[in-house]
């Protein structure tokens, strides 16, 4: 099939979408057989081809073409599969689950198992509120998902084990707590109301009117203080006057 007849069986809109992609001025106006006409003329060869959609469908698909003389997108550094550091850490994923990652090189493996005296079994060892368990993992892995009590304390170690049961440590990893499953305790947080909020945000505005505005009477408001702004009536008051997100902290999990 020829380029003219495969131009032939797409629809007016696609055509058009292509003229236009092409440069054709005034191809909204232009007919399906002068649009394949003036589409069959163009010699581009950067032009792309159309895509063209399911069966089924009436629309299609058509990339923009890639401006004259652009440089292709940078991909950027690649993400290193190892950082060459020695480490083992705990993240808690849900009150009832905690992912662990490593990284350990094979120099620390082949010294440990020298001081050992054989290969040993890597182990992953976890040290929970109601005693030590231990699981079998592949150090090439390098994570491994714990199924844990909500509410407690962990921590872990990365170990060779010998075949009399001895343990040599190779990591340890920080210690985390897992949230309980249920209702926050914290009872320290305030929560402000919407009304509360919007009132301290017009009067730091200057906005004339009641304190306590009820939300639609506030909005009309802040409507009436924006088209005043760009007016040039009014302007906002510096930014130290105004509260900052930044100025919010949140309390942090303290080991």
């Amino acid at each position: 099939m020829s380029h003219q007849d495969a131009l032939a069986d797409l629809g007016v809109k696609d055509l058009r979408a292509l003229a236009a992609a092409s440069g054709i001025v005034g191809s909204s106006k232009l007919k399906k057989a002068e649009l394949v006409a003036l589409l069959a003329r163009q010699s581009q060869p950067s032009l792309p081809a159309p895509v063209l959609a399911p069966a089924g469908s009436s629309r299609t698909s058509v990339p923009a073409p890639a401006p004259a003389g652009a440089r292709p997108a940078e991909p950027g550094l690649p993400i290193p599969s190892r950082y060459g550091t020695d480490r083992l850490v705990l993240l808690v994923q849900d009150p009832g689950h905690v992912f662990a990652y490593w990284e350990l090189s094979p120099e620390t493996v082949q010294q440990a198992q020298a001081r050992l005296g054989e290969t040993g079994t890597p182990v992953l060892v976890v040290h929970t509120p109601s005693g030590v368990e231990s699981r079998e993992v592949d150090l090439r892995g390098g994570n491994y998902y714990l199924a844990v009590a909500p509410g407690g304390a962990y921590e872990a170690e990365l170990a060779l084990r010998s075949r009399d049961g001895r343990l040599h440590p190779l990591l340890r990893s920080n210690r985390v707590a897992t949230p309980v499953a249920g209702p926050s305790w914290r009872s320290d947080a305030t929560w402000v109301g919407v009304e509360e909020g919007f009132s301290e945000l017009l009067e730091r505005a200057g906005l004339p009117g009641d304190p306590a505005p009820s939300s639609a009477e506030a909005a009309r408001r802040l409507a009436t203080w924006q088209v005043g702004a760009e007016a040039g009536a009014l302007s906002l008051p510096s930014s130290h006057s105004l509260p900052s997100s930044h100025s919010h902290t949140s309390h942090q999990l303290r080991s």
